[in-house]
């Protein structure tokens, strides 16, 4: 098992060389296979808020009113809101 760094992609992001003998004892030549990470979309990240407002009174919310981080900077697209 290999555990990279986080968040790291690419080619070559790690090798792994392989040494083997046979029956005989004999040594072949080393292979090395050399292995690239494919970047993945990371889940963002966020904190739970609460808002209370007073009978039927109305609140609007901003994109302030969330903290949410993405790791790729990608723009908020969307969030549910459960009552």
């Amino acid at each position: 098992m290999h555990l990279g760094i986080l968040a790291v992609n690419g080619q070559d992001q790690a090798t792994l060389t392989v040494n083997a003998k046979d029956s005989n004892d004999t040594a072949i030549t080393a292979q090395t296979i050399n292995i690239d990470v494919t970047a993945v979309n990371d889940a963002p990240e966020g904190d739970d808020k609460s808002v209370s407002i007073s009978g039927l009174q109305a609140h609007t919310f901003a994109a302030s009113d969330f903290t949410l981080t993405d790791v790729e900077n990608d723009g908020l697209s969307g969030v549910r809101i459960d009552v």
